[in-house]
């Protein structure tokens, strides 16, 4: 059984400007350390590791979600990890 995981950069601040929100986020590093424990922790087999990006992640929107329309005309595109596995006998399937 294969399956993925996605290692997003955490939303550190938000606020919210006359004509557009200004958004903080943790670096993609962070989200690549925390992709590492994950998998030196949870015994997958690694198949893949991909660094996405996409024009849009904001509340409206997912990592997961087959369809990432920008919610407003960006130039800001923003990165995430995701990571392809096959679960081993030993692993449960990941939820």
């Amino acid at each position: 059984m294969i399956g993925f995981r996605d290692f997003v950069p955490k939303m550190l601040k938000s606020t919210s400007y006359f004509f557009s929100p200004a958004v903080e986020y943790e670096s993609l590093e962070s989200a690549v350390t925390a992709a590492g424990e994950w998998i030196d922790q949870s015994g997958i087999k690694v198949l893949q590791i991909e660094t996405v990006v996409v024009p849009d992640l904001d509340k409206n929107t997912g990592s997961n979600d087959p369809a990432l329309e920008p919610a407003r005309a960006t130039s800001t595109f923003y990165q995430f990890v995701r990571i392809w596995f096959e679960h081993t006998k030993a692993t449960q399937p990941y939820r």
